[in-house]
């Protein structure tokens, strides 16, 4: 924790080597942001790796962390086109609560303007949700994350339960270059969680997740992580 203590604005630290993810072999950087307005720290795990004899980035996570009151959020996360399908979301995600967890950071959240259904999908399979889980009954901005009974394919499918939400979600950026296909219906796929996702762009109740079994997701974390080390 010292060493991020000491991070300036814009610099770059080596956080740990000897990772894998596919054919390569990669360090993970930590860098601390400059502002970006909100008057936050924020930070980014970044996986790097030699790409055609190039130092290349491949993937990063990035989060606020306020280390006086010992809280931390998820923002987002994203993998370079080329590099995707080959597991660097989990590494990120578990790296990034291992490090929570591992030096006192006593809430972990998500910003509640996270703009990528599958992505809180993975973080729900850490162990996080909402506080209210009757809300998945109440809510009409409920969607169903899927896959093909074929696991071959690596498509996001994705089964709203209103229509009007499913037309605002298609219109963005998002929906049209994640490689994701809204369902119609089930047929030949197969239900793997439902998560809240607000729209940013039309009137929003906000859905806030959390960190509900820091035992569970410390479990799980180290799991993934064993499994992407040299």
């Amino acid at each position: 924790m010292k060493a991020i203590e000491k991070l300036q604005q814009g610099e770059k630290k080596l956080y740990h080597s000897n990772f894998f993810s596919g054919d390569y072999k990669q360090d993970m950087i930590i860098m601390k942001s400059k502002d970006d307005g909100s008057h936050k720290d924020k930070y980014y795990l970044e996986l790097y790796s030699y790409v055609n004899g190039i130092y290349t980035m491949q993937a990063y996570i990035y989060f606020y962390l306020e280390l006086r009151e010992r809280t931390c959020y998820f923002i987002g996360m994203k993998t370079e086109e080329q590099f995707r399908n080959c597991n660097m979301g989990s590494l990120l995600i578990s790296a990034w609560l291992d490090f929570c967890l591992n030096n006192g950071i006593e809430y972990i959240g998500v910003n509640n303007r996270q703009r990528k259904p599958f992505i809180l999908y993975m973080l729900k399979t850490y162990a996080f949700d909402v506080e209210d889980l009757t809300e998945y009954s109440k809510r009409s901005d409920v969607i169903s994350i899927c896959r093909n009974v074929d696991n071959s394919d690596k498509t996001k499918y994705l089964l709203f339960r209103d229509d009007n939400h499913e037309k605002n979600f298609k219109q963005t950026n998002i929906y049209k270059s994640d490689n994701y296909i809204a369902l119609d219906y089930l047929d030949g796929h197969y239900v793997l969680d439902d998560v809240i996702f607000p729209l940013q762009d039309i009137t929003r109740h906000p859905a806030d997740y959390f960190l509900t079994d820091k035992e569970y997701a410390g479990f799980r974390s180290q799991r993934v992580l064993h499994r992407h080390m040299i």
